[in-house]
């Protein structure tokens, strides 16, 4: 009986770490050098960034993701507040990771972009 309790507790442990992994591969951060990386997005698609800084100016840039689908962003302290793709992204209140190594074989939004097709 406890060697089922412990499995079925080891199964649900795993099923929310991995849950948590596949949220964070979407969600932004910051890196140490002060860009802002926004995962989850098309591979080398343009994108309009819309931000607002500490005072209120508005400014936009075009951004191209990489081949992974992340879009960098610099000089992030500058901003407030960014918008890209419909989503609005605080940069002061996103934790710091380092950027990821890109391997587009592994990548997950373009795999499922090839099996649309």
């Amino acid at each position: 009986m406890y060697s089922k309790l412990i499995a079925i507790a080891t199964s649900s442990t795993l099923s929310l770490i991995a849950a948590a992994a596949i949220a964070s591969d979407t969600n932004p951060y910051r890196t140490g050098t002060n860009e802002l990386v926004v995962p989850g997005l098309q591979p080398r698609q343009t994108y309009l960034i819309q931000g607002t800084d500490k005072d209120g100016k508005e400014s936009s840039v075009y951004v191209r993701t990489n081949e992974c689908g992340y879009a960098l962003i610099n000089n992030i302290q500058n901003y407030d507040r960014l918008t890209i793709n419909s989503r609005t992204i605080r940069p002061v209140a996103l934790s710091t990771q380092s950027f990821p190594s890109c391997n587009p074989q592994w990548n997950p939004n373009q795999n499922q972009n090839n099996r649309q097709n």
